[in-house]
């Protein structure tokens, strides 16, 4: 996982997106990943999920709860 940029607050630099990245990973797996973030921290998340099934790699977006 890398960091992408910094933010300062309360004294302290944060990450502004942490960089998360699969290989073949299957979109399910994925989606389950990003619900797991998205409950449990506060912090961005890009996820990429590189060498997947023949078609053109795709971006999911979404948000539940």
């Amino acid at each position: 996982m890398s960091v992408v940029g910094l933010a300062t607050g309360r004294g302290a630099a944060r990450p502004l997106m942490r960089l998360v990245t699969m290989s073949s990973a299957p979109i399910l797996r994925q989606l389950h990943l990003e619900e797991r973030f998205l409950r449990r921290t506060e912090d961005n998340r890009c996820v990429i999920n590189n060498g997947i099934a023949p078609p053109p790699p795709h971006i999911v977006m979404g948000m539940s709860g």
